[in-house]
């Protein structure tokens, strides 16, 4: 049996106001670019209501990721190689200190591990059921256990969350890429209790606050991990959906497309609604057509970047990376921004590309890519090669907005002539 730690997820609790507009951006690269974080736009579905709504998050490299809403901030690292959970909690002090002057407040936090327990033996599988599912007989393909237990350490009550879900055909989400999963899948979620609203968390004792929840989840995985024939969540009765599996294609599936976008894992699995789990998205619940899409840009990155790399661009013509992208844009409107998104993220350090990213942007009127286009051109003006700076100011002046004045003026341009450029730009758009 092999355990392999595949994500840790901290959640801050709170009131904050990080729209996906331009000035959040340029607030967010002052604080992060240099640490090599690349804004993006999400598209989040509301469960309860089935609205889409837009939330703007920054990314690094291939698991890393800050997602800001109005009710809190995910802070994801998904396959964490090196990094251990104190090391999480460390950067996770680290970001929040760089966020507003490090002056933000939360009412409840929450510390999530997933990992995958890998290379079973069909003996080890079957007892860790038997162990976590002691009333369910037969040996079920897929099945879920859940639970969660209130405790309090000290003056804190917490709510304690237990999850294992059988991973085959599960697929954890890294960027626009699906790895698949196979074993077994073990969630901890521990998150201060919901009823206590008061603002008590700052950045100045989040990393204790932070640590003491680490501290109950490594009581409950060691727990888990001894070979005795039962759990304490089962022996406290403090299970939900215990002593329950659930078959594939069930009625009561519950699919969120947020939970993909989240960091999390895909599979149509069951959710238990009434669970007090600190996160909607912590089972890891995501639609087909999800995925779906996710293909679709994924295929479509690949075949932008082969293009662009093959032609020989000169502004004053349409190069065949623009075509297709105008092809593709008239095909999946909906998925141009996770389109674009993706490959900028994916190609940030390779300018030939980000030209053709930027050149592509600049085709389509301003409106027509608000937020994502915005959020990428912004972006791009603080890219350090020149041939990019240039770029993302061309796509400002072809875009004739008033708001490039303000963004451009705010661009450091070591080259003469480049600031002469972007100078004139700001002239002509503030008139």
């Amino acid at each position: 049996m092999q355990i392999t730690t595949i994500k840790y997820q901290a959640v801050l609790f709170g009131s904050f106001n990080f729209p996906p507009v331009t000035d959040t951006t340029i607030k967010l690269l002052q604080a992060f670019a240099s640490l090599g974080f690349m804004p993006q736009v999400h598209n989040l579905v509301d469960t309860v209501t089935g609205l889409s709504m837009p939330r703007i998050s920054l990314t690094q490299g291939v698991g890393t990721t800050i997602l800001f809403a109005d009710d809190r901030i995910d802070i994801i690292s998904a396959m964490p190689v090196d990094l251990s959970i104190k090391g999480f909690i460390d950067t996770v002090v680290d970001y929040v200190s760089r966020l507003d002057g490090g002056n933000l407040q939360f009412h409840r936090i929450a510390l999530i591990l997933d990992s995958v327990l890998d290379d079973l033996t069909p003996e080890e599988f079957e007892r860790i059921r038997t162990k976590l599912l002691p009333s369910v007989k037969g040996a079920p393909f897929e099945w879920t256990a859940r639970w969660v237990l209130p405790q309090t350490v000290g003056d804190e009550s917490y709510n304690v969350c237990f999850e294992a879900v059988t991973a085959t055909g599960l697929m954890l989400a890294l960027q626009n890429r699906l790895q698949p999963l196979s074993g077994l899948k073990i969630m901890h979620d521990v998150s201060t209790a919901p009823q206590n609203l008061a603002i008590r968390f700052s950045g100045k004792n989040l990393g204790v606050s932070l640590s003491a929840i680490a501290d109950i989840i490594a009581v409950e995985d060691q727990a888990f991990n001894q070979d005795d024939s039962s759990f304490r969540g089962v022996a406290a009765g403090g299970y939900n959906t215990a002593h329950t599996f659930y078959p594939p294609f069930d009625r009561n599936i519950t699919l969120s497309l947020s939970a993909l976008d989240r960091g999390g894992f895909g599979r149509a699995v069951a959710s238990d609604s009434g669970s007090s789990s600190s996160i909607a998205s912590a089972g890891g619940l995501f639609s087909l057509e999800t995925a779906r899409r996710r293909e679709l840009c994924s295929v479509a990155q690949r075949e932008f970047v082969e293009i662009a790399r093959l032609e020989n661009f000169e502004y004053g013509y349409t190069p065949p990376s623009e075509r297709y992208v105008q092809e593709f844009s008239r095909k999946y409107p909906g998925l141009l921004g996770d389109f674009l998104q993706g490959v900028a993220l994916d190609e940030a350090g390779d300018s030939q590309i980000m030209i053709a990213v930027l050149n592509a942007l600049g085709s389509f009127p301003y409106d027509a890519v608000r937020p994502f286009g915005q959020i990428l051109a912004v972006a791009a003006v603080t890219n350090p090669a020149l041939e990019v700076k240039e770029a993302a100011i061309r796509v400002y002046e072809t875009w004739e907005h008033p708001d490039g004045a303000r963004v451009l003026a705010t661009v450091e341009c070591p080259w003469g002539w480049l600031d002469l450029y972007r100078k004139q730009v700001i002239a002509d758009l503030s008139v």
